[in-house]
């Protein structure tokens, strides 16, 4: 009986440090920072998963975009640009609710770069408006 209640322990312990550091203000750490979240989109968009990169937006703008419009919205470039090759991303900039990032997808005729906006939406950074592609 000690031992499991020592596993459980542990078990909460682990759960509950990252929902404290979460809670007061971690951004990065225990979370996808807001680099990872622009590449995973672009990753998607990439692939043609719009579906998927729904989950990357905000609860605001997810409400109003739908995988259609991504569809609509990025798939003639997709298109031209043919197979993806690479997908790098990078902080713009950080503040406590807010960020900027870019991710570039390296394709088989050319790059795009997507720049996004971001906001800190409940307890994960997400995208808060579709990115304007940058030739």
């Amino acid at each position: 009986m000690k031992p499991a209640l020592a596993i459980l322990g542990i078990i909460a312990c682990g759960l509950a440090v990252p929902a404290l550091a979460i809670r007061f203000g971690d951004r990065q750490t225990f979370v996808a920072p807001p680099d990872a979240v622009v590449e995973g989109f672009a990753r998607q968009i990439a692939e043609r998963r719009y579906d998927m990169a729904t989950r990357y937006l905000s609860l605001s703008l997810a409400r109003t975009v739908t995988a259609g419009t991504l569809r609509a919205r990025f798939e003639p470039q997709r298109h031209a640009l043919g197979d993806v090759n690479r997908v790098d991303a990078g902080i713009d900039w950080m503040n406590r609710d807010r960020a900027s990032a870019h991710a570039v997808i390296d394709a088989q005729r050319g790059s795009v770069t997507f720049r996004a906006p971001l906001v800190w939406d409940g307890s994960v950074w997400a995208i808060d408006a579709l990115p304007e592609e940058v030739r």
